[in-house]
């Protein structure tokens, strides 16, 4: 029996590389196929092969060859190792995707004596006129190629961030998937948004980032590897708008489609804590003795008003609204002058006959179009309701097991209340809108038709969406003229055209 052995002429390494965490899930076999190929090619050409230098995850676009680690170690193998001749791939765009650093590791390939075999491009290679101008072109096509790509990849990046959706790889607490509708955005992870959450909470309440840390991590929080949070992972986690709702890409920053896991309001006094800023005095975004604050602007500067009492000499308590814009502070007036004067304001308008008629056909599609989001508020209020009860058994078996110490075991009991608090308060509140939108619907022309008695007699959350449903943008005032100032314009004009835009969103500001 005849058989042919192949005398080894040389000596090889072999340079395989996958661009991509997701490649690597996609195609397993990537790695395992490039290396067969290219050490099939040594074997017919009598190579050895000395190693395999393997770069996974390495992006050649994105990443300069000086960045590859593995072919950092290859290039330094060479230089170690002067018996290698050749240089084996699968083909040049493993190798390099930009021209220019093709160029330079071909030359330093040359400069130490080498040849190289590019296994899907035969003609490619340095020892003629044709293979070189065969180079030089694979080269071009190949920068051209990840060029097209990324002007693609960015473009459907910068459109979907203007859509409200994520496309990057989803931050932790996060999921990469589809929403109800079907469309591709980040989801809550079942696993660990909860834990995301109450570290984001715990350092808002005041708590240390040590401490939240030390806490969550008992609680069960870890990486998607399974590994524990450092520090600067979680601070890096707490200061990404991503959580209170918001898309960024590039230049263009837009609201969310996706679920947020905290509102802004944790999200700046989270901000406030890990800069180590402190406020004299912190104001509730919303409260009950304040219906106008932040609706009222200042008619020199535009800039929201805020307010708080004062007291005379006497002890007596007087209520302001007031600028508080360095280099304005224009404006200071008495609370109840303020709101004696918008009380007037809506005493003077007056719906069309046209739309009293058919307010509450209106009003009846604009609950319509107000209760999927209605449900959707629901259900992600009753999911964190049991969210909450979990992570609270869990803390109890955490402090029963001697995992965390009774300090923190008291910080996340408190934290938990005060979450089940807010969530409690938010189901309460959808109830009411309910309600209030049943009866909406039913009495729509007696509202309709007194405005200023309506909002006297409504509830805080009402007032303030009957606020911004007439004006999204707010009203200046004037101590001089009131609302009625030249800074207001159209005033009377849009008075119908809010009214309709009133009705048609369920009651509800579209801000």
């Amino acid at each position: 029996m005849n058989t042919t052995t192949v005398t080894k002429v040389g000596v090889a390494v072999v340079y395989v590389r996958i661009s991509s965490e997701e490649q690597l899930k996609k195609s397993a076999t990537s790695i395992g196929t490039q290396t067969k190929k290219c050490s099939e090619v040594c074997n017919r050409a009598g190579l050895n092969v000395a190693k395999v230098f393997t770069d996974e995850g390495e992006s050649a676009f994105k990443q300069a060859y000086t960045e590859r680690p593995q072919l950092q170690k290859l290039l330094s193998y060479l230089r170690e190792h002067k018996e290698v001749t050749h240089v084996v791939f699968e083909n040049l765009s493993r190798l390099a995707r930009q021209g220019p650093e093709q160029a330079m590791l071909l030359a330093q390939f040359k400069k130490a004596g080498l040849d190289y075999i590019s296994v899907d491009e035969p003609n490619a290679e340095s020892k003629t006129a044709a293979g070189r101008m065969a180079v030089n072109m694979i080269g071009v096509f190949n920068e051209y190629s990840s060029d097209s790509l990324s002007e693609r990849v960015t473009y459907r990046m910068q459109a979907g961030a203007k859509a409200g959706r994520h496309l990057q790889r989803a931050m932790l607490g996060y999921l990469n998937g589809k929403m109800p509708n079907g469309v591709k955005n980040i989801i809550p992870d079942p696993e660990r948004a909860d834990l995301v959450r109450k570290a984001f909470t715990l350092v808002a309440e005041g708590n240390r980032l040590v401490d939240a840390l030390r806490i969550v991590t008992a609680l069960g929080l870890r990486s998607r590897h399974g590994q524990q949070l450092t520090k600067g992972s979680l601070s890096q986690i707490l200061r990404s708008r991503i959580y209170c709702g918001w898309v960024k890409s590039r230049n263009i920053t837009a609201r969310g489609t996706f679920e947020p896991l905290i509102s802004e309001e944790v999200f700046e006094k989270c901000q406030d804590v890990l800069n180590g800023r402190v406020r004299a005095k912190t104001h509730r975004q919303q409260h009950e003795d304040w219906p106008l604050r932040r609706f009222v602007l200042c008619g020199a500067c535009g800039k929201p008003l805020t307010s708080g009492w004062s007291k005379n000499s006497k002890g007596k308590r007087y209520g302001y609204y007031f600028c508080e814009e360095k280099g304005c502070r224009a404006v200071k007036g008495r609370k109840e002058v303020i709101e004696s004067s918008w009380i007037g304001l809506l005493g003077m308008m007056e719906p069309t006959e046209d739309l009293l008629r058919r307010a509450p056909e209106l009003a009846a599609k604009g609950w319509e179009l107000r209760r999927e989001h209605h449900e959707n508020e629901l259900r992600q209020l009753n999911t964190r309701l049991a969210a909450q009860q979990a992570m609270n058994m869990k803390a109890i078996e955490a402090r029963v097991q001697g995992i965390i110490s009774d300090e923190d075991f008291s910080k996340i009991k408190q934290s938990i209340q005060t979450d089940l608090e807010h969530i409690q308060e938010g189901l309460r509140a959808l109830d009411k809108e309910h309600a209030t939108m049943k009866e909406l619907i039913e009495n729509t022309n007696y509202k309709l038709q007194n405005l200023s008695f309506w909002w006297q007699a409504a509830g805080l959350q009402d007032r303030i969406e009957l606020q911004f449903s007439l004006w999204p943008e707010g009203l200046r005032w004037t101590p001089s003229n009131f609302f009625l100032n030249t800074s207001n314009h159209s005033l009377y004009q849009q008075v119908e055209e809010m009214m309709r835009d009133l009705v048609v969103h369920g009651g509800r500001s579209r801000t």
